[in-house]
């Protein structure tokens, strides 16, 4: 008997050092890990800037496939939110929200986990080689001494999962097409078809090739609509049939007020597009049109949206009177 009470007396005086020692302990939680990804910055930034792919790396998601998840708010960036649901206290209940975002560089959340409290977490990109080195980390107020003494498991355990997170976010971020996306600016669009008249051409990838068959092509069709009568309503644009071999092919349309009037030649009547886009400004030289390009098929991956149809390029300012750096063109990439 002697023996277990001096086991019950020296339990409590560990109990009791355990509680008067947790007043020496740390307030705060932190825990960081980090892992180099082989693509730019902006396109892991485009990954973590938004919570639509964040399952597809999570290392929570497997937990529970029953797991409900809500999205609200904005779609990327500060404001958007995610809130989830599960009766698997591994994952529990709870809800994020981005609260700040620098491109290419930082996005820090707001951790809600209801009667268990809050905390913050953050996404550092740094440029590392060809490549960057992501850091996440968490950090959290620790109140009492029952939360202090339980921060001295939090960087182990919460670290565990975020090597599991990162070791996932590699590989997806690594499928995605390598380019710079930096300075990409996207907005979805549902687009009006109106009435319109083109002509099909065919010309080098070159922009001086490029300009004389264009020039050309919208020379006609004006001509056309002045002998008509038919008035031009918005910007030129073309609808891209294909680059390949060396050429470019292509309708070079114009918008108009009516195309009741059978086409002669060339000239086809038809219509602008009408339906689900993804807008893409580019401004400058027309020559670096391929560039936007590519950031725009760069741009869907991260986001997983889906190419339809053909592209077209809305030439929104007048090339007669803009300077070229200044030159206003937008890509309508159809989508589903």
């Amino acid at each position: 008997m002697k023996v277990l009470k001096y086991l019950a007396i020296g339990l409590i005086l560990l109990i009791a050092a355990a509680f008067v020692g947790s007043f020496f302990l740390s307030d705060k939680a932190h825990a960081e890990r980090s892992i180099v990804i082989d693509r730019p910055p902006s396109v892991v930034f485009a990954l973590l800037n938004s919570f639509q792919r964040f399952n597809e790396w999570s290392p929570w998601a497997d937990l529970d496939p029953k797991t409900q998840y809500e999205y609200s708010g904005t779609e990327r960036g500060v404001g958007a939110k995610m809130a989830w649901t599960s009766t698997d206290p591994s994952v529990g209940s709870g809800k994020q929200e981005i609260t700040a975002s620098k491109p290419n560089e930082r996005v820090e959340t707001l951790l809600d986990f209801g009667d268990q409290g809050k905390a913050n977490a953050y996404f550092q990109l740094t440029p590392e080689g060809k490549g960057t080195r992501v850091a996440w980390g968490f950090n959290s107020d620790l109140n009492g001494p029952i939360e202090r003494l339980f921060g001295l498991i939090i960087p182990g355990m919460i670290g565990g999962d975020y090597e599991k997170g990162l070791a996932k976010l590699k590989p997806l971020a690594e499928s995605l097409p390598n380019v710079d996306l930096t300075g990409v600016e996207a907005e979805l669009t549902t687009e009006v078809a109106t009435p319109a008249y083109a002509v099909a051409a065919e010309a080098g990838v070159d922009e001086a090739s490029s300009t004389e068959v264009l020039t050309a092509a919208y020379g006609e069709i004006m001509a056309f609509m002045a002998a008509n009568q038919i008035n031009q309503s918005g910007p030129v644009f073309t609808r891209i049939l294909s680059h390949a071999d060396g050429k470019w092919r292509f309708e070079a349309s114009i918008p108009v007020d009516r195309n009741d009037v059978a086409g002669t030649g060339r000239i086809q009547a038809t219509q602008s597009f009408g339906g689900k886009a993804i807008r893409f400004k580019h401004l400058g030289s027309y020559d670096s049109l391929s560039k936007t390009h590519e950031q725009a098929h760069g741009w869907l991956a991260v986001n997983k949206l889906t190419e339809i149809g053909t592209r077209y390029e809305v030439y929104v300012s007048d090339p007669a009177t803009t300077p070229v750096d200044e030159l206003l063109t937008q890509i309508l990439v159809p989508i589903e």
